[in-house]
């Protein structure tokens, strides 16, 4: 397989150095992990000890608190929140599993190996990679996909058994067969059919169908990516993708899509982001760069939560865009460090 050139990274670039180290690399992963639910953990807790049962809960500027309200935890009829423990114990498991991770985090960084393929565990001998070993970065691609199906899938399974708050009459329910749309949500969504925009779907029957098809697809391909190397066609056609820049801004072109697609939705869906946790929908404005602002006032300039969700996520989406392209021409040989000699010697012509 052909592979690209590599270029040179500056001190500054850390993570540079586990590129060789699949090890190292793993432990960056878990320690990312460990940081994302103590944020988690840790906020629950903070956005619980301010929450104001007597305030709308979608303009206290709550984020995490109405997202748990929306998965049916604690809310009785109507949105109202009967019960917060649940707030609580949810906020204490996350920082409990920051712990554990960091500790896995710590242990592959100082104890384990660096390479993966020197590991006493045969498991983990599994994961480590070459950046030229296409079949063992599928693998691995493979069980990145298993994770996301799995979720999803787990997402369907709590609206079967548990089920989440419904907007449109106001209560909790379950979805008593969630892949009973599943052919309006294969064939109809996404085809411009009248009332099937899919940032507006407005009933939890093809919201979890929707995601029970997600789930199946990432589940196949989780299981063919593991089981098969990637073709030699398909090797040739994305060669740039195998190389630690190139991985890097294949990641960072997904995160910005679904940042953009996630800040869009938030919008505008009042089933899975209910009025009465986030506030009412969004209007799109333009100025510098468009921005979705309230559609009720608000005292001491606040904001609902529906406005931050939005905003945070089209902005992160926007600037984590910029570094999937800066990544890509790297990894597709460009060298930014002669754009300043290429203007020297224009200038030195003139």
């Amino acid at each position: 397989m052909a592979t690209t050139a590599t270029p040179e990274y500056g001190w500054w670039a850390g993570n540079s150095r586990f590129a060789l180290q699949s090890g190292k690399w793993l432990s960056a992963h878990i320690a990312q992990y460990a940081l994302i639910t103590f944020w988690a953990g840790g906020i629950t807790l903070f956005e619980l000890a301010r929450y104001n049962p007597d305030v709308s809960m979608g303009e206290q500027g709550l984020i995490l608190i109405p997202h748990l309200a929306t998965l049916g935890w604690g809310i009785g009829s109507g949105g109202q929140v009967v019960d917060t423990y649940p707030y609580f114990v949810i906020g204490v498991i996350h920082l409990v599993a920051s712990a554990v991770f960091g500790a896995g985090a710590l242990y592959h960084a100082l104890k384990g190996p660096e390479d993966l393929s020197q590991s006493d565990f045969e498991f983990a001998k599994n994961f480590h990679f070459e950046w030229d070993d296409a079949a063992k970065l599928g693998n691995i691609l493979g069980h990145h996909l298993l994770t996301l199906g799995y979720a999803a899938l787990l997402f369907v399974i709590w609206l079967r058994f548990h089920g989440v708050y419904d907007s449109t009459i106001g209560e909790v329910r379950v979805v008593t067969n969630p892949g009973a749309t599943i052919l309006s949500v294969l064939f109809e969504y996404g085809w411009f059919t009248p009332d099937h925009n899919p940032y507006f779907v407005n009933n939890l029957e093809d919201l979890a169908s929707g995601h029970a098809y997600i789930a199946v697809v990432l589940l196949a391909g989780g299981f063919w990516h593991i089981n098969q190397a990637p073709f030699p066609w398909a090797q040739r056609l994305l060669a740039s993708l195998f190389s630690p820049e190139g991985l890097l801004s294949a990641s960072l072109a997904g995160l910005s899509m679904l940042g953009f697609a996630a800040a869009y939705f938030s919008a505008v869906n009042t089933l899975a982001y209910p009025v009465e946790f986030f506030g009412p929908p969004l209007e799109l404005k333009f100025s510098v760069a468009p921005y979705f602002v309230d559609t009720i006032d608000l005292p001491n300039g606040a904001h609902t939560a529906r406005a931050w969700l939005c905003n945070v996520h089209f902005f992160l989406a926007f600037f984590v865009l910029q570094g999937h392209l800066w990544h890509a021409l790297r990894a597709l040989g460009f060298d930014f460090k002669r754009i300043p000699q290429a203007l020297g010697s224009l200038s030195g012509e003139a």
